[in-house]
């Protein structure tokens, strides 16, 4: 559940913008890099917390 979690917000961020994944960004005067860092980083530890709930929902209820 995490993993879909986590590719579905990856997915959401990368179709708006906010995570460029070919390096190539719009201001060359700016290091993008870890601006990129932190947010696959939030969505990583979203994708944790949504997993973990979501599988205690369903062992609770098998």
């Amino acid at each position: 559940m995490g993993v879909l979690t986590g590719a579905g917000q990856l997915g959401i961020a990368f179709a708006l913008g906010i995570v460029q994944l070919t390096g190539v960004s719009a201001d060359t005067t700016v290091n993008q890099w870890p601006a990129q860092l932190v947010w696959v980083g939030w969505f990583a530890a979203h994708a944790a917390v949504a997993g973990t709930v979501v599988t205690a929902r369903l062992a609770r209820r098998h």
